[in-house]
């Protein structure tokens, strides 16, 4: 088999970290030339980044948008994907992430193993949390042998305006990935075949955005994984953190902007309740025909039609699923 190749994908909106990130990534990668990266970066103008130029530069594009013309998560994810260019792997990450050494051959034994033992499918999970304490990141990686995996917030309720639906991380010892019904946006790993067959919706927003991505691979016929230790460190915003990063919802420009945040997460809330009311809807956006929403209620109790759950079976998934 040809050595495979690993599309990396990452939106960032005015974050500090963004070159922290893929500098880290290129460092602690086994094979660096097999990485390419597709960056959109919604910054002020003076802060845009002097993507590096030779050999390595060759190895990334960067698309600058002005923040005051960014339309959120989902818009600025759709555009970097739309960067991919045919390579083996893809792999979508948040642009404040560090990594531990021969994170790319993770990636690559995961993805492939995975992909061996049956039908298309993505890996993801919650990736535990990081910090910078100088030069040196600190991840907070759970035990070897640890599947992390997402439950529905015991406190969790349907949103009355979409379907977005509060998940949380829980940990159990195993030695084999578990099937799941839910993903992380921040760390997704997939064939490279899915920036073709799940192309991002512009038009959605920020909440519900993994919900309305793990039905559309569902419905495809794609599985969900949680992998075993995953090994890449997120840095999760802390409100009592001073140098906390700008989000978009919250950002002093969004007064500025032609259509305010709120505008693009009530369409988003439109389009998520047409999706799951309307069968064909949304075009290459939408829900695909292999299997069911009712099949979904059915595996996990969440019904995203009748805005229902089944708490004791939706909160969490028996470890042994997927085994």
């Amino acid at each position: 088999m040809k050595a495979p190749t690993i599309f990396v994908a990452i939106a960032s909106y005015k974050d500090p970290l963004l070159q922290r990130t893929v500098w880290d990534a290129v460092d602690k990668a086994q094979h660096k030339h097999r990485l390419r990266f597709g960056i959109v970066d919604q910054c002020d103008a003076p802060q845009r980044w002097a993507t590096p130029t030779g050999a390595f530069g060759r190895q990334m594009q960067y698309l600058w948008v002005d923040p005051l013309m960014s339309r959120g998560t989902c818009f600025a994810r759709a555009l970097a994907q739309q960067l991919y260019a045919g390579e083996t792997l893809y792999v979508q990450l948040d642009a404040h992430m560090a990594f531990p050494p021969y994170w790319d051959a993770w990636v690559v034994d995961t993805l492939l193993d995975r992909m061996a033992s049956g039908g298309p499918c993505v890996v993801s999970s919650y990736p535990p949390s990081m910090e910078w304490e100088g030069d040196r990141a600190v991840i907070a990686t759970p035990a070897a042998g640890t599947v992390t995996c997402h439950r529905v917030n015991a406190t969790a309720a349907f949103d009355a305006r979409g379907i977005y639906l509060d998940f949380e991380a829980c940990h159990h010892r195993r030695s084999q990935p578990v099937r799941a019904h839910h993903l992380s946006a921040a760390v997704l790993l997939a064939p490279g075949r899915f920036a073709e067959a799940f192309p991002y919706d512009p038009f959605g927003y920020y909440l519900g955005e993994e919900q309305m991505l793990a039905l559309r691979l569902f419905t495809h016929g794609w599985d969900i994984w949680h992998p075993v230790d995953n090994p890449i460190g997120h840095k999760y915003n802390d409100h009592q953190d001073p140098a906390i990063r700008p989000v978009h919802w919250s950002d002093d420009p969004d007064g500025l902007r032609p259509i305010p945040h709120g505008v693009w997460q009530q369409e988003s809330y439109r389009r998520q309740r047409r999706t799951v009311a309307c069968p064909g809807f949304g075009g290459v956006y939408g829900l695909g025909g292999v299997r069911s929403l009712a099949d979904y209620a059915a595996w996990t109790g969440i019904d995203y039609v009748r805005r229902t759950s089944d708490m004791d079976r939706a909160r969490e998934l028996s470890p042994e699923e997927g085994a």
